[in-house]
């Protein structure tokens, strides 16, 4: 059941993934990608209070998959994906498997988490850091493991607003 929800969250993300054109915010995100990572790190310090970690995963994205509006759009799927994936464990661990899939079906079919999984904004990608640091911090709490990358994954996760 719970592959038949994260397929029809797949489809949903991805259906006419490219067919609006990129929109002013996106424009925004989108001149990072002729940039290397240091001048990414400095020239978000001056126009954005997001980190740079986004933008420095679009320049990479970009050069390996291309800047058609899809493309681009497309590393918004794989970390909304991820943070469907990292609630599933996260409600499955607090509560059960009922609860996880009921939660994970709710998320696939939420108009919020589509809309952002198809930007080339920062949204799910910080979305997917933030419900990565929780599980995390559970890991951390229940079993004492993975306090590193806890706070690795929640320093990237800041934002300087």
């Amino acid at each position: 059941l719970i592959l038949l929800i994260f397929a029809l969250a797949f489809f949903l993300r991805i259906y006419d993934l490219g067919k609006e054109s990129i929109w002013l915010d996106e424009g925004f995100a989108l001149q990072a990608i002729d940039r290397n990572a240091l001048e990414v790190v400095k020239w978000t310090a001056d126009f954005d209070p997001i980190p740079p970690f986004y933008y420095v995963a679009l320049h990479y994205w970009s050069s390996i998959f291309g800047t058609s509006e899809a493309a681009i759009r497309f590393l918004s799927v794989i970390a909304n994906m991820l943070t469907m994936l990292f609630v599933f464990i996260i409600t499955d661990k607090l509560f059960n498997k009922k609860t996880a899939i009921l939660t994970s079906l709710i998320f696939a079919t939420s108009m919020l988490e589509i809309n952002y999984s198809q930007e080339a904004r920062s949204f799910a990608l910080f979305s997917m850091l933030a419900w990565l640091s929780t599980l995390l911090f559970i890991y951390f709490i229940k079993e004492k493991k993975y306090f590193i990358p806890y706070i690795i994954v929640s320093a990237l996760a800041l934002s300087r607003t």
